[in-house]
């Protein structure tokens, strides 16, 4: 062993330059998927640190064949100049444990180059010194974590993201129940309410993002309104909403509408003929008033519109007025559309609380109010108004973007599509990323991947991700609540990072307008 001692931990044994590199580690070597690794050549002209990445870890018996790999436990037993081209082991059989790694680049200068050139056979293979992986210390503005690897010395690398790309190009964040991806997007909503450039929506399905919660009298997981009671605003139906989660009738428009019910093509022409009218503004009185107060016969002698279609529009809407959803009322109250747009207008991050609703009315309000806020910002950006820039966070997103339903939903198709033109952008939250498509996949362009044990999930990441993540397939499925790769446009390359613990935060630091670039405590973890 040379002089680098107990850092060295194996020497390269195969590899190539697009592929892998293959290295026998020394048994007492503590390494693990996912770990960074540095090659020294002390043969090449020129010094180079090579970098790699390890992506797998095997055991194996070796054959007489398996020359390079015999000479390398030779050199762990005795550490003296072997010249590799004179050395013999007169055993037939041996055992190893072989790491394959993908080769990264060439560090030079604190940079990292494309490798176009690897190792000679035998070069040791070191675990880096923090300072040495100080390249990989990314420039963004919202901090997400750590670097995951094991490093030699004191310190962490920050891994920060690029707020403006990850927001107005989408987050994709994929996880299987349990790793951590609640905490991971707390954290990512922290960050960027501390940026103070965006307005935050989140479709709070399950209640996991407002409240703090507690078991025998302890926290046990802390919500987003600990970092900001007055710009964090929680819309629902119980008690502890600051605003009701309830829309007067009389503010729903025709594109409204359209969700409640599969309308067939002779309805939905029967309703634009209606909401087309121009007698009901001038008039006073709402299309909906005038449709219940109507009848098929009336409608069919009013808009010549068939009473068969009429019926069915007559009943469903009185469906809508008299309580068929728990979210309209016919009671007065304030416009929740208008509400929430100015909220986000201020840059403050909205939870519509989802929990005493049924699955229809979450559906019906996700659509309509993203179909209200990207027409608001598209509408003010053609006319130069610089709207706010708008994050949508969208759990359960499966639900509205997997192949059938997007076709068929088509704010989100549109939102996906041309929503970072308007400055509104998608943070796609899901368990199964197995029910997307490539097409869908390919909209994302930074992707934060938590353990996913089934390989279909990973498979189907592989297609849409913005950069090559099949040799990682390994490190994803042995991930532990809290680690993610990271990997797209908002950092510069694909990443192992321990996502930072929400509940650990210090939010005294996430508060607008600090001086101190710091934002995060000494006492970190992850969930």
């Amino acid at each position: 062993m040379d002089t680098e001692g107990i850092n060295e931990i194996g020497h390269l044994i195969a590899g190539d330059v697009s592929n892998k590199l293959e290295f026998k580690i020394f048994s007492n070597s503590n390494i693990s998927v996912g770990d960074f690794v540095l090659l020294k050549d002390k043969h090449l002209e020129e010094k180079n640190d090579f970098v790699g990445r390890i992506t797998n870890i095997k055991l194996q018996t070796l054959g007489r064949s398996d020359y390079l790999t015999e000479m390398s436990t030779q050199i762990e037993v005795s550490p003296i100049e072997v010249d590799p081209y004179e050395f013999r082991d007169s055993r037939s059989e041996i055992l190893a444990r072989v790491a394959e790694a993908s080769l990264i680049g060439i560090l030079k200068d604190g940079k990292i180059l494309s490798p176009k050139k690897i190792p000679n056979h035998l070069s040791p293979v070191l675990i880096p010194k923090v300072g040495e992986m100080e390249w990989i210390a990314t420039s963004g503005d919202v901090e997400v974590g750590n670097l995951r690897a094991e490093m030699r010395g004191d310190g962490t690398i920050p891994i920060k993201l690029n707020s403006e790309i990850m927001v107005k190009k989408h987050l994709f964040v994929a996880a299987m129940t349990g790793s951590g991806k609640t905490v991971t997007v707390k954290t990512i909503i922290a960050g960027l309410y501390k940026t103070d450039k965006f307005g935050v929506l989140i479709f709070d399905v399950h209640g996991e993002y407002a409240y703090s919660k507690s078991q025998r009298g302890k926290m046990s997981t802390r919500g987003l309104r600990d970092l900001s009671h007055d710009d964090v605003i929680v819309y629902g139906l119980d008690d502890k909403a600051d605003k009701k989660l309830l829309i007067n009738y009389r503010d729903l428009g025709l594109s409204d509408l359209f969700n409640f019910y599969d309308w067939s093509n002779p309805q939905r022409e029967a309703l634009e003929i209606i909401f087309g009218d121009d007698s009901h503004k001038k008039s006073g009185i709402h299309p909906l008033d005038y449709i219940i107060e109507s009848t098929a016969k009336t409608i069919h002698e009013d808009y010549y519109i068939h009473e068969g279609p009429a019926n069915v529009i007559i009943r469903r809407v009185k469906q809508i007025l008299q309580g068929g959803f728990d979210f309209v009322t016919v009671n007065d109250c304030f416009n929740l559309y208008e509400a929430i747009l100015e909220d986000l207008s201020k840059k403050k991050i909205v939870i519509i609380d989802f929990t005493q609703l049924s699955e229809k009315s979450e559906n019906i309000i996700i659509n309509n109010l993203s179909r209200r806020v990207l027409n608001n910002n598209k509408r003010k950006t053609q006319r130069n108004q610089n709207p706010t820039n708008i994050f949508i966070v969208l759990e359960e997103a499966q639900r509205f973007l997997d192949p059938a339903e997007y076709q068929n939903k088509g704010v989100m198709r549109e939102l996906v599509r041309e929503g970072r033109k308007f400055g509104v952008g998608l943070g796609a939250v899901t368990q199964i990323p197995r029910f997307f498509d490539e097409r869908i996949l390919s909209q994302f362009n930074t992707y934060i991947i938590l353990k996913l044990s089934n390989s279909s999930d990973r498979n189907i990441l592989e297609g849409g991700s913005p950069q090559n993540i099949s040799d990682m397939f390994t490190e994803i499925a042995t991930l532990y609540p809290g680690e993610a790769v990271i990997v797209g446009e908002a950092i510069p390359l694909a990443l192992p990072v321990k996502i930072h613990l929400f509940d650990k935060l210090d939010l005294s630091r996430f508060k607008r307008n600090l001086d101190d670039d710091t934002i995060i405590s000494q006492d970190m973890g992850a969930s």
